[in-house]
């Protein structure tokens, strides 16, 4: 972009109409703006920036501020720039809000801000935002850019060349902007963060498992036990210790369990001493009774052998009805088939009956799972596209959500453009009562002004002579002579009443200064609303939004509502899908399995029915050849017949039995008698106080050891569960300790925490690329004013591995081969490094902002600082600025750089108010 032609009325210190025509500059080379300090200098790059972008080059002045104070009412407040682009010549014609003259009667009024631009082809841009977008467009850079680029403002350069590595972070961060690698970088943190959080938790859960840890005081472990349980044990160590003091109480329990089956031999040894002593006593006794049943015994057999004569009898009779019990018998097995086909066919029809029942049921069960089936696939077959509206619906809501959000936002905007309109309206009456009091006032000094005047001639006709000359005209005829007034006001009156009035006018300038500083403000918000009141509402004026939006929030509502739910009947129906999935192929199976269960319930039938028949025919023969209907009825004639021989066996085997019987009693006492005597002579004498004390003592062993032993299984069981638990834990923490030390690799490395070396983060890592760009660029203007002295170095290390740097600078000095730091440079030494540096970022920034070129640059003051010498380095950089078609306009007061440079815009101020411009080539 190259100025053509500039126009400022009413602008800053520009009281008329200024013109300055760029073009009578050249298309390349240096230029001087100079002139008075406060002159307006730096007000026609004011007037650049306003033109093309509707605000001024400092963050300190409002467009509202640009009236000029020294302009009269009439004349109007705007910037006209002519500039050419890539060879094509557009026009800007801009205004702010300001207070005019009204075209008819009295009084002022607001003139609103506007922007006219006429591109190429003649076509005219009439809307401000419409306007705007297109020297956007054309200029490819926004405001901020171009003011990074196209002017060095007065004052920055010492900023950029001085600034720490945290304040050049957040200048880079904003030109380049490498904020996504800060983002990365907290997103590292957060990673880092929740890991060794659950590397924490893993390692509170194991020293909950080593707290459960079981040991004995006395044990020689306990020590280290302990060490584990206050963390002073590495984990290794402790499963260790853990496997040492499991392996010590299990063999102590075998120890113990081998004590215990000792005592307990050691105990059945005395129980059965106990046990002798009893039996001694017992046999003492029983020879006593043996005595006695010899002699009751030897009566019994004197009658017992009468009865088995008179027996022996009767038991001839009995082998005739073993004879006819015998061929009934023969005649069993028979029986025995009988039932066994009568059982056979009472299965047959049980299973006949069960079968078919089941055939039935199962036959149901098979339409009601044909139905389901068939049911299921249906419903799955609608859920076919479940799912696939949920991602389009969720960015539906968050669209919603989104828009509700900046409807809110809209809301609050309009309650404050409201709560200013309001002071507006206010503050503009305050300001046309002050006006209406200086117009008033100034009426009222001119009329007292003229009548004082009126009132000097007077009393200077009065003294006028015939034929003598006038001592104002030199006539000496006076036809006319003024007559002195009665109702004249005094010199003292009439000062007073220039006071009044010049405090009035001055009081109505304040207020329309204020006025304008809040039409300023009302107008960029109403300008901000109106975007978007576009954006979001639609074509509506402001004035009646209110209950559109209102309306639109009471909408988004609505939506979100009726998102919510779509989203869950969304999310059900991808539930009852993928149920469905697992549902269908289970129930297929189920139908499959029916069908072949009920196909073997056929084959089964059709198998029972013919085995029933064939079955039925056997019996009827097998019946027929029998005596008795039944096998019971035939076991209970053989059991009359047995019974009868049977009660005669008895009685005899009985009465033999009872003979044999007495008389080996006999015989056996006897025996036993004579046994018992002989055992008594040779049974062992025992101490039966000194076994039971014995038996005591050794019962009480026992005891203690089944407690010592008790204990120990209780700290095995918890030793052993702690173990596993341990193991377990100490395999996950492994797992969590890995990924801890990969996400703290790369979050220390992207924030600058690895120990032993500089404290570089990624982003400042990035913008150090882009700082050594700049430095490159910077040393080929540095080198050049320093005479080949100085060389910008970036700093390569802190020398404090603590600190985080890697943004700092050093300034080579090729005279003593020294480095140092920028703040060692000397004030001319630092402008120049300065200079050169703004010139290196300038054109880094153009060269990153898609090879934007800027045929005008502006560097604003600094020079005063610099000797001739210095001073004929600096121009001679700034000369290589001006390669190609460049023009370099420096704005400077110095005197020097008006003997050096012809071409010059000169900058005045003007005696009657304002200020006037003039150009020198």
């Amino acid at each position: 972009m190259r100025p053509i032609r500039l126009t400022m009325s009413a602008f800053g210190p520009y009281a008329g109409e200024t013109v300055i025509d760029f073009d009578k500059l050249g298309e390349n080379g240096i230029y001087l703006i100079s002139g008075d300090t406060g002159a307006g200098k730096t007000t026609v790059f004011d007037a650049i920036v306003f033109a093309l972008y509707g605000s001024a080059s400092g963050e300190n002045r409002s467009p509202s501020m640009f009236r000029s104070k020294y302009a009269k009412p009439e004349t109007p407040t705007f910037v006209e720039l002519v500039f050419k682009y890539a060879d094509k010549v557009y026009k800007v014609r801009r205004n702010p809000d300001f207070l005019r003259k009204k075209l008819k009667g009295d009084g002022f009024t607001e003139q609103k801000s506007g922007c006219e631009l006429t591109l190429p082809d003649g076509r005219v841009v009439s809307k401000k935002n419409e306007a705007d977008s297109a020297i956007l467009e054309i200029m490819g850079i926004t405001r901020k850019q171009f003011l990074q680029i196209a002017m060095i403002a007065q004052g920055d350069f010492l900023k950029l060349l001085t600034a720490s590595t945290e304040d050049r972070k957040t200048i880079f961060r904003h030109i380049f902007r490498t904020e996504r690698f800060l983002k990365l970088q907290d997103k590292l943190k957060a990673d880092y963060s929740k890991a060794k959080e659950q590397v924490e938790k893993a390692q509170s859960s194991m020293d909950q498992y080593i707290d459960g840890i079981k040991c004995a005081e006395e044990n020689p472990l306990f020590i280290q036990i302990q060490k584990a349980k206050n963390n002073e044990l590495p984990i290794i160590d402790v499963i260790t210790a853990l496997e040492t003091l499991i392996k010590q109480d299990e063999n102590s329990d075998k120890e113990l369990n081998s004590e215990i089956k000792i005592i307990e031999k050691q105990l059945a040894d005395v129980n059965s001493l106990l046990g002798k002593l009893e039996d001694y006593k017992k046999l003492s006794k029983e020879l006593c009774v043996v005595g006695k049943a010899i002699k009751s015994k030897t009566d019994t057999f004197e009658q017992v052998k009468k009865l088995l004569e008179s027996e022996k009898e009767k038991f001839k009779e009995s082998e005739v009805l073993n004879s006819e019990s015998a061929k009934i018998k023969a005649e069993l097995p028979r029986y025995d088939e009988l039932e066994m086909q009568n059982k056979k066919i009472e299965a047959i029809h049980q299973k006949l009956k069960y079968d078919e029942k089941s055939f039935a049921d199962q036959n149901a069960l098979l339409v009601g799972k044909t139905e389901t089936l068939e049911k299921l696939k249906a419903e799955k077959l609608t859920l076919e596209k479940a799912g696939e509206n949920k991602e389009k619906l969720t960015s539906e809501k968050n669209a919603a959500e989104e828009m509700m959000k900046n409807l809110e936002a809209l809301k609050k905007s309009l309650k404050d453009y409201d709560s200013m309109l309001a002071s507006l309206e206010e503050k503009q009456k305050i300001y046309l009562e002050a006006m209406n009091t200086a117009q008033q006032s100034l009426e009222t000094y001119n009329e007292m002004n003229k009548s004082f005047l009126n009132e000097q001639a007077g009393i200077l006709a009065q003294q006028l002579k015939e034929n003598s000359p006038c001592p104002v005209c030199g006539s000496t005829v006076h036809p006319n002579v003024a007559q002195k007034s009665d109702s004249a006001p005094t010199e003292s009156e009439l000062k007073k009443a220039k006071q009044r009035s010049d405090k009035a006018q001055s009081d109505a300038a304040n207020a329309s200064n204020v006025c304008a500083v809040i039409k300023g403000k009302v107008e960029t918000a109403k300008a901000n609303i109106e975007i978007q009141l576009e954006k979001l509402v639609g074509n509506t004026d402001i004035n009646s939004s209110k209950e559109k939006i209102n309306s639109l929030i009471k909408e988004q509502l609505e939506i979100i509502k009726k998102l919510n739910l779509e989203i869950a009947a969304e999310e059900q129906n991808i539930k009852r899908k993928s149920k469905l999935e697992t549902i269908i192929p289970k129930t297929e199976n189920e139908t499959e399995k029916l069908k072949n269960d009920i196909s073997s319930l056929k084959t089964n039938i059709a198998s029972c029915k013919a085995s029933l028949e064939e079955i039925s025919r056997q019996l009827a023969n097998l019946k027929s050849s029998l005596c008795y209907a039944d096998k019971s009825t035939a076991e209970k004639k053989i059991l009359e017949i047995e019974t009868k021989s049977e009660s005669l066996k008895k009685s005899f085997e009985n009465a033999q039995n009872s003979f044999s019987v007495c008389e080996k009693e006999i015989i056996e006492l006897k025996a036993k008698e004579e046994q018992l005597k002989k055992q008594l002579e040779s049974a062992e004498k025992i101490d039966e106080e000194e076994v039971k004390e014995e038996q005591n003592s050794l019962t009480e062993q026992k005891r203690l050891k089944g407690e010592l032993r008790t204990a120990l299984i209780a700290r095995l069981s918890a030793n052993h569960s702690a173990f596993g638990n341990i193991i377990k834990k100490k395999d996950e923490i492994n797992t969590l300790e890995k990924n801890l030390v990969l996400v703290k690799s790369l979050c220390f490395t992207a924030n600058g925490r690895i120990s032993g070396k500089e404290k570089i983060m990624l982003e400042t890592y990035i913008q150090m690329t882009f700082f050594d760009r700049i430095i490159a660029r910077a040393n080929t203007r540095f080198m050049i004013m320093s005479d080949g002295q100085y060389e910008l170095k970036r700093r390569q290390s802190s020398g404090n591995l603590q600190a985080s740097e890697g943004l700092s600078l050093d300034v080579i000095d090729h005279y003593n081969g020294s480095q140092r730091s920028v703040n060692t440079l000397s004030g001319g030494e630092s402008f120049k490094a300065s200079l050169s540096l703004a010139l290196g970022l300038s054109d880094e920034i153009q060269a990153s902002s898609g090879g934007i070129r800027l045929d005008t640059m502006f560097v604003d003051e600094g020079f005063g600082s610099l000797d001739d010498e210095s001073l004929n380095q600096a121009m001679n950089a700034l000369k290589g600025l001006t390669e190609g078609n460049r023009l370099v306009g420096i704005i400077s007061h110095v005197n020097e750089l008006k003997e050096r440079i012809d071409r010059q815009i000169i900058v005045s101020k003007d005696k009657l108010g304002g200020s006037k411009v003039k150009i020198v080539t």
